[in-house]
């Protein structure tokens, strides 16, 4: 580091912060990249204190890897002391902490620091936002490519190609891809903020000018030839505000923080966005991982005897014996949503869902010899194929819908039975119905063509058919185009569905993931495997969160992903079909490839934070008043939880955040998971590290004679441990193992 009596300059590998003297003391100058400037405080401004804007430091120390800026201002009457501390960043970029301490208690409607590009664009520029578990937007110029994003009617004052948050961001961070037309002036900046330290938590970016001639652009009248863009995260600003106007309260003599990560690049950091926008998650993760290696909602669980084995013993019971009213009756099948947990929904009792449970059920009876089960799984099987005509055979998309592959990949891994001859049926007529669309427009999105794609690369092997495989390999032909444009047509909908804001589903990616990943074991084609893996990163990167927000100690909210990223499964928090579901596809992966650290991190939260979609793990209700104010209230004081959620124990919220919608199709994948990410197939020692078993993902029969697990280590230090693998018969296979941190190891257990 550079300090002398005029200059502070403060190295960040090829990056550098500048600050210089003045006669009336230190401003910050820019944040460079070589000799480029690539990004400032707003207006050499160090910080706002509501109108006031303090531009000079009185003093300035050198600190560990960077320096310690402060000065006092003035605000409505009351000394207000101010510190900005900026030091280089371990993974790139710069940390920038801004506090300040009010003599008095105060009143503001804008505070702490933000920052912004030098004004050099001039309104055709290209901009793509992405905001962890927000819609993600692309412009060009003042054309808008993705699709519309909601906005509140107080959000009236934003300019047109301004990004916000539209729900809860719990993966703190922004990035953005910026250049003109031709590809010139390319800034890639990332904003990160530490949800640890930040209390206010908005996440916004903004043209800091209009350069249209005719705008009636509101800010007072704010036009000008050339324009930046300007971030806002963990900062209250009046006109960006998630809550409308917010006027906070600020107390006296409290130290009030903001610390994120600024970073820059005239590249796309690792290549690509996905690679940028992971790099980004991890970053805005690491704050929060626990250094003990512990989850406390996962703790409480267990102290309960809530376990993954226990919720998966319960639905084995729930099949091999009478049923469970509200679920499911031998004979007739299962409920979409039981009684009392859905209004005016129909509680018929149909075998329209057997699929998706069916794989499930009959991989576990043959990894685990169990045949009460496998009987009864066959005795199903029979029902569902007795009545398929009668609602699966509408149209050409059912048999190529997320909740047939665990049956496909059951049929795909030697199982037999009446299923294979329905799906014969059904997936020619799939095919066919596919291939008419070839060379048009699909009717659905990119999402469900991704699943589509995973059904015929099934299909193909199930009935000897390789026109299947063709058809999938036309289909990953188009979805891998829209890696590099229009990645967020991803919801697994129609292509005109504005329910979900016309946004990603998590399955959309993961699925995209898995299907490129089986296309490149089926043809070691580069270009699949590298389509996997960018997928896997966009579905973490953008879906996943990173930070828990919780106010109930028994539900973590990491690890979980959002319904979609817009639209109203935005605010279907955390369902456990999406979540687990597509983690489950990108498990699949580690058989042979080593995966990005924010993947296994999601993957290692997941199996110790996914036990609270069981009403079991919980012991509290999120529950509204009538004014619609939340509470916090044991379950067991109310009565009808007694009748309608306790009945179905093991059965999982399709809304664990708000408690509410037990979904039949929301449960299911607890009983592979069990196996993969559980502990059932093989464990560790020392329960702090994971240890994955990719190929029960894809239901692959090898693990009958051997196990190859994959250890995830997510602590700072080298963790050793004995993994054990477990068989029906009661022997088992241990052996040593040391895994490096925030690393993994491969290794296979042999019977």
């Amino acid at each position: 580091m550079t300090m002398t009596d005029s200059r502070i300059e403060i190295p960040s590998g090829d990056k550098r912060a500048v600050f210089l003297r003045t006669a009336d003391g230190w401003r910050p100058d820019w944040f460079y990249q070589g000799d480029r400037p690539m990004l400032r405080f707003k207006d050499h401004e160090w910080l706002s204190v509501g109108h006031v804007h303090p531009a000079y430091a009185v003093e300035a120390k050198r600190v560990r890897r960077g320096a310690i800026f402060g000065g006092q201002c003035e605000y409505g009457g009351v000394p207000v002391g101010w510190t900005v501390r900026v030091t280089a960043d371990a993974g790139g970029g710069f940390i920038v902490e801004t506090t300040f301490v009010a003599a008095d208690s105060m009143e503001l409607l804008e505070a702490y620091s933000t920052f912004e590009t030098p004004y050099e664009y001039d309104g055709t520029e290209h901009a793509t936002t992405v905001i962890g578990m927000n819609p993600v937007a692309k412009w060009q110029g003042d054309r808008q490519l993705s699709p519309p994003i909601w906005k509140h009617p107080a959000w009236v004052y934003s300019r047109p190609q301004a990004v916000r948050i539209t729900g809860p961001c719990n993966a703190p961070y922004l990035a953005q891809a910026l250049a003109m037309p031709d590809g010139s002036n390319a800034r890639y900046t990332t904003v990160i903020g530490d949800w640890t330290v930040c209390r206010v938590r908005d996440v916004y970016v903004t043209p800091t000018r209009t350069t249209t001639p005719d705008s009636a652009d509101w800010a007072e009248m704010k036009r000008a030839s050339l324009r930046g863009y300007k971030f806002i995260v963990g900062a209250l600003n009046w006109s960006s505000a998630f809550a409308k106007d917010p006027n906070v309260l600020f107390k006296a003599k409290v130290k009030h923080r903001q610390r994120v990560i600024v970073d820059f690049d005239g590249t796309p950091p690792g290549g690509s966005l996905d690679t940028m926008v992971l790099a980004a998650w991890e970053r805005a993760a690491a704050p929060g991982i626990p250094e003990d290696g512990r989850v406390g909602a996962f703790d409480l669980a267990r102290q309960r005897g809530v376990t993954w084995a226990a919720a998966a013993e319960w639905l084995r019971g729930v099949f091999c014996g009478r049923g469970a009213e509200g679920l499911f009756r031998p004979g007739e099948g299962l409920v979409t949503y039981p009684p009392g947990t859905r209004p005016k929904f129909d509680h018929e009792y149909t075998w329209y869902w057997w699929p998706q449970w069916a794989g499930h059920l009959h991989y576990r009876a043959l990894v685990l010899d169990d045949r009460e089960l496998a009987m009864a799984a066959d005795r199903y099987d029979a029902e569902f194929a007795a009545r398929a005509k009668d609602f699966y055979y509408h149209g050409p998309t059912i048999a190529v819908s997320v909740s047939a592959l665990p049956s496909l990949w059951w049929m795909y891994g030697g199982g037999a039975g009446p299923m294979v001859g329905v799906f014969r049926d059904i997936m020619a007529k799939a095919l066919e119905g596919s291939r008419a669309e070839n060379g048009g427009e699909r009717r659905m999105d990119c999402g469900f063509q991704a699943v589509a794609a995973e059904a015929f690369l099934l299909g193909a092997k199930i009935f000897g058919d390789p026109a299947q495989a063709g058809q999938a390999y036309v289909l990953l032909g188009e979805i891998n185009a829209q890696l590099d444009g229009n990645f967020w047509e991803f919801n697994v909908s129609e292509r005109a569905n504005t329910m979900h804001g016309g946004q990603i589903r998590p399955m959309g990616h993961g699925h995209a993931a898995l299907a490129n990943y089986m296309a490149h074991r089926a043809t070691g084609r580069p270009e699949y495997l590298a389509a996997a893996r960018r997928f896997a990163r966009y579905l973490v990167a953008i879906q996943y969160a990173s930070h828990n927000n919780s106010l109930d100690p028994e539900f973590d909210w990491r690890g979980w992903a959002n319904g979609t990223n817009g639209g109203r499964d935005q605010y279907a928090e955390f369902p456990p079909w999406e979540t687990s579901n597509s983690l489950l596809a990108v498990a699949a992966m580690m058989e042979d490839q080593d995966l990005e650290a924010g993947v296994h991190q999601c993957l290692w939260y997941f199996a110790r934070t996914g036990l609270a979609q069981f009403p079991a793990a919980r012991t509290l209700k999120r529950i509204l008043d009538e004014a619609m104010q939340v509470h916090y209230v044991p379950r067991d004081s109310i009565a009808s939880e007694r009748g309608c959620y306790d009945t179905l124990p093991y059965l999982a919220y399709e809304n664990p955040h708000d408690q509410t919608l037990l979904a039949s199709y929301q449960g299911t994948d607890c009983l592979l998971g069990e196996l993969v990410f559980g502990g059932r197939l093989a464990a560790a020692s020392d329960e702090r590290l994971s240890v994955i078993v990719p190929r029960a993902a894809m239901m692959d029969a090898r693990e009958l004679e051997e196990r190859l697990v994959y250890v995830w280590n997510p602590l700072a230090e080298a963790a050793s441990a004995t993994v054990t693998a477990r068989w029906p018969d009661g022997t088992a296979a241990a052996q040593p193992v040391r895994v490096p941190p925030r690393g993994g190891v491969r290794m296979t257990l042999a019977r």
